[in-house]
């Protein structure tokens, strides 16, 4: 009598284990933004990084963000060490993601995982991960902008 109640309960367990662990399925729209997202967010860590300029870097955040002057202002430091690192070559690799956007799009938070490497003149390589959520908001050209990036606490 045991064995058919402990059966069941696995069952009803694993059941619910495949619901919650399933891929959301996105519309096509969503993908989209997704993919806007993910080219976005590359935009901006590599203008971080691979800039020629500050003028380059700024046209960068001006294309990536909302409050462009305020973030410029806030990262312009880190572009000057990395310049100052002299790095020749980037990969950026983005996993994990999740989309969660209102019911116009006109608003959303990406989650992902983001991949840096970078490659110095010396060939040695430097690598970082994190994990953030991306506030986006759509412009008046009908592009996404980033409005604000928080870190993502999994622990």
């Amino acid at each position: 009598m045991t064995t058919p109640i402990l059966l069941i309960i696995v069952m009803v367990f694993t059941a619910g284990c495949n619901v919650m662990f399933e891929e959301k399925e996105y519309t096509e729209e969503e993908k989209q933004m997704m993919a806007e997202a993910r080219e976005v967010i590359k935009e901006f860590n590599y203008s971080l990084y691979m800039a020629d300029s500050e003028d380059e870097l700024k046209e960068a955040i001006n294309n990536t963000w909302f409050n462009a002057d305020e973030v410029y202002e806030s990262i312009v430091d880190t572009y000057k060490e990395a310049k100052a690192m002299d790095y020749k070559d980037m990969d950026i690799d983005i996993s994990e993601e999740l989309l969660v956007a209102n019911e116009d799009h006109t608003l959303f938070t990406y989650t992902a995982l983001v991949e840096v490497s970078l490659t110095g003149i010396d060939d040695q390589v430097s690598k970082y991960d994190h994990k953030n959520d991306y506030q986006f908001k759509k412009a008046d050209d009908g592009s996404y902008k980033l409005e604000k990036i928080g870190e993502k606490d999994d622990e």
